[in-house]
């Protein structure tokens, strides 16, 4: 197997779930992310899409910042 070859620990699940979650922390764009993992339906790409409330709140906080300074 190409994990056990490369020395790495983990399962491809496992791999799968954290590029999903960086992607969308990153990018924040489940239509994108479905097409990189393949999925045919976008609610099982919302699966990957899982937030810290603490992330959540760091990002509506900037989101904010930048309405402000907008004005």
């Amino acid at each position: 197997m190409a994990l056990e070859e490369t020395g790495i620990s983990g399962t491809i699940h496992m791999f799968r779930h954290t590029f999903g979650a960086t992607f969308m922390k990153e990018i924040g764009r489940t239509d994108e992310l479905s097409k990189y993992l393949s999925h045919a339906d976008i609610e099982t790409t919302k699966i990957y899409a899982h937030f810290a409330q603490d992330y959540m709140k760091e990002t509506t906080d900037k989101l904010d910042k930048a309405q402000r300074d907008k004005q």
